[in-house]
């Protein structure tokens, strides 16, 4: 492997033999190695992989350059075979930078010190080098015949030619096997293929020039594997095996995020076109004060973390913050809206049903929710003489809430005979969101996969806002609340964690749960308060 004195004159279709034709090759060879490597630095942004980029175009040109040296010599001059001998700095380094790049290319930039194994690699291709620039003293590498005429084509090998061939190809399939396993998660099928495809036909070049079969003896070794080792390269970028962060630039720029990187010296290095302009003053403010951001404006904090050779900067809106005090006003604006809703689906279900129908459904929905309606007068009327207006508010806009669904439920019970479980742990929801503001935390679960009876689940659903209707009252209550299935029963399980022997359930709601088959229970757990209701499974029905 390496040219040879004699070779390149047994074809022109690879090289154009010696002469103006042989320079031209060499000359637009370079070109394309200058242009590739051009390319390739400009489309990577990891500093360990431009620098190998870099190294593996000097090591072409290196190659190239000897070896146009070499052909102006006298042919069988020390300086001639010293050149020839010389090709294999280059050829016995190139697999050193492949090996090289596949251990750094995810390792981080302030790492520098080489593992030991890797050290190895380069000690023993460094051996290798030193005993073919001496091959003339000990002749274990070339065994050249000067007295015979043909000795540029008619020598032999040595044996540790060989070992300079396993010395260019084990580091060379480590590096591969390294990347092909470090990039498993990136990889592009297509693109391994021809990786693979490209790597089997250099071994078989390599073989055929070794064992001087004419088409490939024949060719000029330094600029077909110079080609290879380009077309190799390009390959793996394709197919991810080496990454190469192109597209960074474009990603910051169009990124929505307000995120900045400079460099050590306060100059941009990747910054998104939505990031507002920081003087050198604020940016060392927030540097200075991480992890606590600085106040550009009411409604922005800016953010600044040291990283390697620079910092990073980033802002974040507080403006929903600053809205948090408007939160009850806007609160009662949509229930307003709802109730507006909620008087237009009344009026469409009215105009749906007959006349008797719709005196029997009214005269219902008074019955059922004509005390809350006046417990509402009674909390509007009194608001202004209240000393926490915010939390008497809450429960103001937890029973409108109450009142919307519990609308919607007699409704459904006069249409359908079951209501989604999930349906009814989001009303659940709903009404704890609100008993938030009155410093109620609720936790709610659901293990119930099934269809819930509507009567059931009214019943569920009145029981749980008197729960949080009087944890409301209490304040700072902490509930976990399951709706879940024991023993073909559905159970509504909730845990306090204060004395519920203040609560009291309203006697027209115990009445109503009695009538269905439920049972109602409460349990004191040292530590915190169980109260369930637990309903069979078909609810009136199955009891």
């Amino acid at each position: 492997m390496g040219q040879e004195p004699g070779a390149g004159v047994a074809s022109v279709f690879y090289t154009g033999a010696y002469g103006l034709g042989h320079q031209f090759f060499t000359l637009l060879y370079i070109s394309i190695v200058v242009l590739w490597t051009a390319s390739v630095f400009t489309r990577v942004v990891q500093k360990k992989v431009r620098r190998t980029v870099l190294y593996t175009g000097v090591i072409l040109l290196g190659w190239i350059i000897v070896r146009l040296i070499k052909y102006q010599l006298p042919l069988g001059s020390v300086m001639n075979i010293f050149l020839w001998y010389f090709y294999y700095f280059f050829q016995l380094s190139l697999p050193l930078v492949l090996l090289y790049l596949a251990w750094a290319v995810d390792k981080p930039e302030d790492k520098v010190f080489l593992p030991k194994w890797l050290s190895c690699f380069f000690i023993v291709n460094g051996i290798l080098i030193m005993l073919v620039l001496t091959n003339n003293l000990h002749g274990m590498v070339f065994r050249i015949d000067m007295a015979n005429p043909n000795w540029n084509t008619e020598y032999t090998y040595g044996f540790i030619y060989f070992l300079v061939q396993a010395g260019c190809y084990v580091p060379l399939v480590a590096g591969i096997i390294i990347l092909l396993w470090k990039g498993q998660q990136r990889l592009r099928m297509q693109g391994v293929i021809l990786f693979i495809g490209l790597f089997g036909l250099m071994a078989v070049f390599t073989i055929g020039y070794v064992m001087r079969i004419p088409i490939a003896w024949g060719s000029d070794y330094t600029i077909v594997v110079g080609l290879f080792v380009m077309m190799l390269f390009e390959a793996s970028i394709r197919s991810g095996m080496i990454p190469v962060n192109s597209k960074y630039v474009a990603l910051f720029t169009n990124s929505p995020l307000k995120l900045q990187i400079r460099n050590s010296a306060g100059m941009f290095i990747l910054s998104s076109a939505s990031v507002d302009k920081y003087d050198n003053d604020e940016v060392m403010r927030a540097v200075t004060s991480y992890p606590f951001p600085v106040l550009r404006d009411e409604n922005t904090l800016l953010f600044a973390k040291q990283i390697i050779g620079g910092y990073a900067l980033w802002q974040e809106d507080i403006s929903s913050l600053n809205r948090l005090h408007k939160e009850t006003e806007e609160s009662v604006a949509k229930l307003k809206a709802a109730n507006v809703i909620l008087a237009k689906e009344e009026k469409i279900k009215r105009a749906a049903q007959e006349e008797n129908a719709k005196t029997q459904l009214m005269a219902q929905l008074e019955s059922e929710i004509n005390g809350h309606t006046i417990k509402l007068s009674a909390m509007i009327e009194q608001i202004e003489n209240v000393t926490d207006q915010p939390k008497a508010m809450a429960r103001i806009t937890l029973l409108l809430c109450y009142l919307k669904r519990r609308c919607n439920l007699l409704f459904s019970e006069n249409e359908a005979g079951a209501l989604q479980a999930g349906e009814l742990t989001a009303h659940f929801e709903e009404l704890a969101e609100i008993a938030g503001f009155s410093d109620v935390r609720a936790i709610i679960t659901s293990g119930v996969k099934t269809r819930v009876p509507v009567r059931c689940a009214t019943l569920l659903y009145d029981f749980f806002y008197n729960i949080i209707h009087w944890a409301a009252r209490a304040g700072r209550q902490r509930i976990l609340v399951h709706l879940g299935m024991e023993n073909e029963s559905i159970v509504l399980r909730i845990i306090t964690s204060e004395d519920v022997r203040s609560f009291h359930m309203e006697k027209s709601l115990v009445n109503a749960i009695v009538s269905a088959g439920g049972t109602y229970e409460v349990k004191n757990l040292d530590d915190a308060f169980s109260i369930s209701l637990i309903f069979p499974e078909g609810g009136e029905g199955n009891a």
